[in-house]
């Protein structure tokens, strides 16, 4: 009896999320994903994510526009619409990769994040619009 091949198509499109997008996001909670109160990662391409650096009622965040969460991409409905928030202070709980650099976002206040982002080729719009 000759052994079955495995399917690997389901692996290989988790590792296409992991490494087809250069922005990922992800929020931890007790030093694991999140996961049970939202999704714990977004993911986007740098072409694709603005930077919005005035996030009303939050002064040490910074708001990216256009990350699809990984339940939109894992459904095949990857729609880039919402708005996500960073938080950069000692409580954050995310981590921020692009292009294969990783930000622990509690290590780091708004102003080095956006000038992380701007470096890395990320578009910023209007400081003094807020969303």
């Amino acid at each position: 009896m000759k052994k079955q091949k495995p399917d690997y198509t389901e692996l290989q499109c988790k590792n296409f999320l992991e490494h087809g997008y250069n922005i990922v996001l992800t929020q931890f909670k007790n030093g694991r994903p999140e996961g049970v109160c939202g999704p714990s990662k977004y993911y986007g391409m740098i072409h694709e994510v603005v930077t919005w650096p005035s996030v009303r009622y939050v002064p040490t965040g910074l708001c990216l526009q256009n990350l699809a969460s990984e339940y939109e991409v894992y459904n095949g409905n990857a729609e880039r619409k919402d708005f996500t928030i960073l938080f950069c202070n000692p409580k954050s709980t995310q981590k921020l990769t692009v292009n294969g650099w990783t930000l622990d976002l509690s290590r780091y206040n708004r102003e080095q994040v956006m000038e992380f982002l701007q470096k890395q080729g990320m578009k910023i719009e209007q400081f003094d619009v807020k969303v």
